[in-house]
């Protein structure tokens, strides 16, 4: 684990410190008040970025990171798609379970707070099952699962950008409040730690082999010369 967690410090330190940064603002203000403060933040080329980021967060792109992860090799595929559902899990229980009235930020405050949100024209505002944010659960798995693929520092710090900037969205849009995207956030990376942790302790080798077709080359028969009998 330990040294998983140093190969992937570009991610996860700044992770870390986003963690923190979270921790502390939710504890210095509460939850309408620090979504009045992201709110506020907005310009018209953010409303574009963001509205077309969020989709980073969809499920589908699960599929697609599957897809090139077969071809790696298995070990990765099953520690992603293990992870995948185990989050899956969680988030499902969190929204429709423990927490089902779990009012979304537009409703929020339509009900409770006298505050005319910044709304994006075109995005589809929703009411319920808004703890803990799915779609940054989605981001988070599948890019710090890319973070693990990639060899650059670089890459893997943009990896956390992505999926940063991805669950910022979410509060953004008013989707989802903070607390929403950090728990998702955990969720996801969790997950991945707690996957790999798992499967990496098996060493079966058809685990390291891939779903690839390798071309089989004939090579040319060798023929032999009879000396001729003298």
């Amino acid at each position: 684990m330990r040294k998983l967690i140093y190969q992937n410090r570009y991610f996860l330190v700044p992770y870390f410190l986003f963690l923190i940064g979270s921790i502390f603002l939710m504890l210095l203000y509460n939850k309408p008040e620090l979504h009045i403060m992201f709110n506020q933040l907005n310009t018209p080329f953010l409303d574009g970025l963001f509205k077309r980021m969020t989709y980073l967060g969809d499920g589908i792109i699960y599929l697609f990171l599957l897809a090139i992860l077969l071809f790696y090799n298995y070990r990765w595929s099953i520690i992603f798609t293990s992870a995948v559902v185990f989050s899956s899990v969680l988030v499902t229980i969190g929204k429709r379970s423990l927490f089902p009235d779990s009012y979304r930020p537009a409703k929020y405050f339509e009900l409770y707070q006298n505050y005319q949100l910044h709304i994006i024209k075109g995005v589809d505002l929703h009411s319920l099952h808004s703890f803990p944010s799915g779609h940054t659960c989605t981001a988070f798995t599948i890019f710090f699962m890319l973070a693990f693929l990639v060899k650059s520092n670089a890459l893997k710090f943009v990896c956390f950008l992505i999926a940063l900037l991805t669950g910022y969205s979410r509060i953004y849009l008013s989707q989802h409040f903070l607390i929403d995207v950090f728990t998702g956030s955990v969720i996801g990376t969790g997950s991945i730690l707690l996957a790999w942790q798992y499967f990496e302790r098996f060493s079966q080798p058809w685990l390291e082999r891939s779903f690839s077709i390798k071309r089989r080359t004939r090579l040319p028969k060798t023929v032999t010369n009879a000396i001729p009998e003298s």
